[in-house]
C-alpha cells in the first residue's frame, strides 16, 4: 500500500493546514503522536501540535476510501419558510419534502456554533437557493434549514439567515457530555418524526 504526502500550509505556531486531504483523514491524524487535535471541513484537514509535536509526514493511501457513519435522525416537515422555500424553486411543498428525504446529505464541517451539521448534497434548484435577505433573530434550537447548496439544523436557539423547513427533536449536541452527534464525513438520512 503506497502513501500520500500531505501538502501542510502553516495556521499559526502549532497548526497547520491540509487542502485536498481525504475523508477520513482528521480522525487518522488525531491518533498520531504529537498531535494534540484535528478537524476536518470541505475538503480541508487542520492539526494542532502538542509541544514539540511533529507534523506526520504521511498517510496510508485510500484512507478516504471508506464512508463514513451514516446516521438516521427524524424530522418533521413543519418549518415556517417550507411553503417559501416550494415557491421559489416552482414545486409543490410535497415535491420539495420529497426531494429532501432523498437527498445524499454529507456532513462537510461542524460549525458556527458547536454541533451546527453544515450538509452537501442537495441538488438541482434547492442548492440554488440564497440565504434570507433579512436573517431572523431568533431560530428555535432543532430547526431544519437550508441555503446555498446546504441543509443544516440548529443546535441552540440563535440569530439565523437559512430558510426554515423543519423540525428535528433530537438535539445535535449533549448537554451533559458535550458530545456532538454528527461529524464530518457522517452520511445523513431523514426519517419521518410522528
Amino acid at each position: 500500500m503506497g502513501v500520500v504526502i500531505p501538502d501542510w500550509q502553516p495556521l499559526g505556531d502549532r497548526a497547520w493546514e491540509w487542502v485536498g486531504a481525504p475523508r477520513g483523514a482528521a480522525a487518522w491524524l488525531a491518533l498520531q503522536p504529537g498531535v494534540s487535535e484535528a478537524w476536518e471541513a470541505f475538503g480541508t484537514v487542520a492539526v494542532e501540535l502538542e509541544d514539540g509535536g511533529v507534523l506526520p509526514g504521511g498517510l496510508p493511501e485510500g484512507l478516504g476510501a471508506s464512508a463514513g457513519r451514516e446516521v438516521v435522525l427524524p424530522v418533521r416537515w413543519d418549518g415556517p419558510d417550507l411553503d417559501d422555500v416550494a415557491s421559489q424553486v416552482g414545486w409543490t411543498r410535497e415535491q420539495v419534502i420529497e426531494e429532501l428525504m432523498q437527498a445524499p446529505l454529507v456532513v462537510e464541517a461542524i460549525g458556527f456554533q458547536p454541533g451546527f451539521p453544515y450538509m452537501t448534497g442537495l441538488t438541482g434548484p434547492l442548492a440554488e437557493i440564497p440565504r434570507r435577505e433579512t436573517p431572523r433573530p431568533q431560530v428555535p434550537a432543532g430547526s431544519v434549514a437550508l441555503a446555498q447548496g446546504m441543509v443544516g439544523v440548529y443546535p441552540r436557539a440563535c440569530p439565523g439567515g437559512w430558510w426554515l423547513v423543519g423540525t428535528c427533536p433530537v438535539p445535535m449536541v449533549d448537554e451533559a457530555t458535550e458530545e456532538v452527534r454528527l461529524r464530518a464525513g457522517d452520511e445523513v438520512r431523514w426519517e419521518l418524526s410522528g
